[in-house]
């Protein structure tokens, strides 16, 4: 509207609009700036190089300085809001100092403001656009105000140092993400989160004390920071978010503390300076990844919890595992094609099938999918969540033993057998609970639900040396050795 000269906005205004009253150049102006009653519309003079911002002010309009000169503004405390591109492309710009009562700043607001050195984001500033400071490439210093108890995702890569205040209790998404030149900050020891993305892609970090209050580490939280060598957990750590630190090429050491509970996939995926160990790649009690993928046979060493998300993902040639007694977790597409897989047990616990340790709390989703080879599986009383698709499209199970007197409820999961395990397979389950199977949600699916003796005894030894086979029949322990047959007790059946 070129040729409006007059306008007005109520008091009961709260939002303006995208460019409001751009290029209305008629507009009256009061020290080269146009004004709408507390919006600011423009400059009258680009090649102004001070500014100061009458008092009352609410709203810096989009592109409002755009490619001005200016050197330095003065913005008076009742602005609330910069719009996008409001300072595009100011280059002789080198500090702006913003009042206690902005709240937001708009998409690409100080995009190319060459001259700035550092930035400082007051405790009121409740959203930035992640790229409002893009191509600030000189910015080499951020300091959040004391008083803010979380950070933002600014998109700031040139910053070299941040200054954190005491305040803070989380450290938020993308705070730092892709901040390459950054070489080290200060966890306050307030903090007890850590978001998504907040260090992701800060190859130039070389450590960093995560602080002891800290309960959760997010996503992708430290993916690609390649210049860790030793990370310490913290004991109150419960969470630790999908490939938290995927890609950290140099990490040779980290702990997982016994207060996590969750470890989301891909977590150490491409961190391949830790630790191998019989042809696995260990974190701590996690294992993160089979090394020779050749291998017919694994042993699992003691203390383990974890078997990470695609650990033996596709190691087709695998065909034995002997499992830690201590193993809790079995994590997403652990074994997931591994087609000749017919083989796992604990210690001396074992036969021919799948007999997963007492102990195991949680199987995830395709745990064990696309296992051609298992034809018998253990599930003990111990697990308290399967996964969807833990054991589907095992075209060779047809015997399942579950331990638990009440089935554990799949109501919200999509399948954790397929249709033909559910079809053709035998569900073994303890005695007197076959009414309660017959009744439950996909357990009652299967065509022969058969109860058998569940016995707390995991093994048998004899007085004689060549013990050539132990395995499981019809649910009870067997025993063969030089044409004998042993009963659950031990004693000579035949």
């Amino acid at each position: 509207c070129t040729q409006l000269k007059k306008a007005n906005l109520p008091e009961a205004v709260t939002h303006v609009g995208r460019y409001a009253f751009s290029n209305c150049e008629s507009l009256p102006a009061e020290g080269k700036v146009r004004y709408v009653g507390r919006y600011l519309v423009g400059v009258t003079d680009a090649y102004e190089t001070s500014f100061k911002i009458k008092e009352g002010t609410k709203w810096i309009g989009d592109g409002a300085f755009s490619l001005s000169f200016m050197t330095s503004i003065t913005i008076p405390e009742s602005v609330t809001y910069i719009g996008e591109h409001a300072f595009v492309a100011c280059e002789n710009l080198t500090q702006i100092d913003f009042p206690k009562s902005v709240t937001h700043i708009g998409s690409l607001a100080f995009e190319r403001c060459s001259g700035l050195t550092s930035l400082t984001i007051p405790a009121t500033l409740k959203h930035v656009e992640e790229n409002a400071f893009l191509s600030c490439e000189n910015i080499k210093k951020l300091i959040y105000e004391e008083g803010r108890t979380t950070t933002m995702g600014i998109r700031l890569p040139s910053i070299t140092s941040a200054i954190l205040p005491q305040s803070l209790t989380s450290i938020g998404e993308k705070t730092f993400h892709d901040c390459s030149s950054l070489t080290s900050v200060t966890i306050p020891e307030g903090v007890t989160s850590i978001g998504d993305f907040a260090f992701a892609s800060c190859v130039s970090l070389q450590n960093i004390t995560i602080p002891s209050k800290v309960t959760t580490i997010g996503r992708y939280a430290f993916l690609g920071c390649e210049s860790f060598t030793a990370i310490t957990i913290p004991d109150r750590v419960t969470t630790i978010g999908e490939s938290a630190f995927a890609a950290c090429s140099n990490l040779a050491s980290i702990n997982i503390p016994q207060s996590v509970t969750y470890i989301g996939k891909e977590v150490f995926s491409g961190c391949n300076s830790l630790p191998v160990e019989d042809g696995l790649r260990y974190a701590d009690t996690y294992l993160v990844k089979a090394t020779d993928i050749f291998g017919k046979s694994a042993t699992i060493r003691e203390g383990t919890k974890w078997i990470g998300s695609n650990a033996f993902y596709a190691c087709t040639d695998l065909e034995k595992v002997i499992l830690p007694s201590t193993l809790e977790h079995i994590c997403y597409y652990a074994f997931a094609w591994c087609y000749h897989l017919n083989t796992a047990f604990a210690g001396n616990s074992i036969y021919y099938g799948i007999q997963l340790p007492s102990g195991l709390k949680t199987i995830e989703d395709g745990a064990f999918g696309w296992c051609d080879a298992i034809r018998t599986l253990r599930i003990p009383k111990t697990v308290t969540s399967l996964g969807e698709g833990a054991f589907g499209w095992c075209t060779e199970l047809s015997k399942v033993y579950v331990e638990w007197e009440t089935p554990i409820d799949l109501s919200n999961v999509n399948g954790v057998f397929d249709y033909r395990t559910r079809e053709t397979a035998d569900l073994m389950v303890p005695n007197g609970t076959k009414a309660n199977y017959a009744s439950a949600y996909e357990w009652k699916d299967f065509p022969c639900i058969m109860e058998y003796l569940c016995t707390d005894i995991k093994d048998i030894k004899t007085s004689h040396a060549s013990t050539t086979r132990k395995y499981l029949e019809n649910g009870r322990m067997v025993i063969k050795n030089a044409g004998h047959r042993y009963t659950l007790d031990g004693s000579l059946e035949q």
